[in-house]
């Protein structure tokens, strides 16, 4: 079995010139209101939610999904893309009960995707990440498992394939946000919780993912970012500022990546305001 990313879709055009978000959200309207579609058409429309989704329209791209969610012969396809947008969707948002709200959403949809069969690679990976954001906005306890969940998917997608960038990330990340906690937090997570960080956690393996994952996803500017982040913890700040300036370099995908990269440029300032570092 072979993992894949979904290829980077060109962005939906329907007119030239302003208004182009009004036009965007009519054309789903429409796409909505037609339900004398047959199913197979219906379900054909994944690739308008990917060029939604590419364009920086998560909202867009759920709305069509939603409207679908059970099309028959394409069912994983387009449920990992609900959750991939109810993702995307959360991170856009200001408010922690907002992101809370889309989170779970995400992973009961990741749990629903597996129920029909044998889940996709792309199911797993969604239902990893989904699990890894709803950790970040969740009690600590909860928290605790699952982070623990979306270990378990990102290593079941290494066992298969250990090229697999985004499985890499994903363990990557979750190891750095419990490296980084404070003495306090950590305190308290074992003392009142009884939660402890698993022995498999240190420093020397977060980086070999998040740098594993740099290495085979280098399209992704968060990956770079988060490796950055890990290299600044770890005192080694030049190669956290090549880190910094390859997140700056790499093109958008996602629509979150302009807030990663305004994260990014936040960061680098701080650490080489002058330009102290050379470019790699």
């Amino acid at each position: 079995m072979t993992f894949h990313r979904p290829r980077a879709t060109p962005p939906l055009r329907v007119g030239g010139g302003g208004g182009w978000a009004a036009r965007r959200l009519a054309f789903v309207a429409l796409l909505l209101s037609a339900p004398a579609l047959h199913a197979q058409e219906a379900c054909a429309r994944v690739e308008v939610a990917d060029s939604l989704y590419f364009a920086g329209d998560p909202d867009a791209a759920w709305a069509l999904l939603d409207a679908h969610p059970d099309c028959t012969g394409s069912r994983s396809a387009w449920r990992w893309r609900a959750v991939r947008a109810a993702i995307a969707v959360g991170r856009g948002k200001e408010s922690v009960d907002d992101r809370w709200t889309w989170f779970e959403r995400a992973v009961v949809l990741a749990r629903r995707a597996r129920e029909p069969g044998p889940p996709t690679p792309d199911d797993v990976y969604w239902s990893g990440v989904a699990r890894m954001h709803r950790a970040s906005v969740a009690a600590p306890s909860l928290g605790s498992e699952l982070a623990r969940e979306a270990q378990r998917e990102f290593r079941l997608l290494l066992r298969v394939d250990s090229l697999h960038g985004g499985a890499h990330h994903g363990l990557g990340v979750i190891a750095l946000e419990a490296l980084t906690l404070s003495t306090t937090e950590r305190l308290f997570g074992r003392i009142v919780l009884g939660l402890s960080l698993p022995d498999d956690i240190d420093w020397d393996s977060a980086e070999s993912h998040l740098r594993r994952a740099a290495e085979l996803w280098p399209h992704e500017p968060e990956f770079h970012f988060d490796l950055a982040r890990l290299l600044v913890e770890r005192g080694r700040v030049e190669e956290g500022v090549l880190e910094l300036r390859a997140a700056l370099a790499t093109p958008d995908l996602h629509p979150f990546d302009p807030e990663v990269k305004r994260g990014a440029r936040d960061l680098l300032a701080s650490l080489d305001p002058e330009g102290r570092f050379p470019p790699g």
